[in-house]
């Protein structure tokens, strides 16, 4: 089997990657990209938005219902591996392969001497289904430190008052 061609000029992303200082931001946009399409080509990684290849970068609301559960699971792997659990023990608890993990959660998980690690902090914008007074309300939170049960219940007496108005 035989691989892609990745240029023009080079036949693969290792070529491409070695033919020059790769510090500009051009460079570091396609090493990105490269990263979570491997086997995209350089001209389609040139036209490519990040948010279209990981929904690790869109937002709570544009994902699809299935986006939303993988986003939720990934986020609940994320705090288990803060709890001192490795990646692939906590994905498998929560019914998620690493993959979908990986693709998830973005840059809030590193590889650091061979493991994956979590951020202490994160961006990734999960929603919290809240119940007052027969209602279900989602509210969609934008950070781990955001998601404490004080912070939801502060949101929950805001949304209370709007409500009530």
């Amino acid at each position: 089997m035989s691989r892609k061609i990745f240029s023009k000029d080079y036949q693969t992303y290792g070529e491409w990657l070695k033919a020059k200082p790769r510090d500009t931001r051009y460079a570091k946009e396609i090493i990105r990209k490269h990263n979570l399409n491997p086997s995209a080509k350089l001209s389609s990684l040139r036209k490519m938005r990040v948010s279209d290849i990981s929904p690790a970068f869109n937002s709570f609301n544009k994902l699809s219902p299935e986006e939303r559960e993988m986003r939720t699971r990934a986020s609940h792997t994320l705090n288990d591996m803060r709890k001192d659990k490795s990646l692939t023990s906590a994905a498998k608890e929560q019914g998620i392969n690493m993959q979908d993990v990986l693709k998830h959660l973005g840059k809030a998980i590193y590889k650091k001497n061979g493991r994956w690690v979590a951020t202490k902090t994160d961006s990734i914008g999960i929603g919290r289904w809240l119940y007052s007074n027969g209602k279900r309300i989602c509210v969609v939170i934008k950070s781990s430190k955001d998601a404490s049960l004080r912070t939801v219940l502060i949101v929950l007496e805001f949304l209370l008052l709007i409500l009530k108005q």
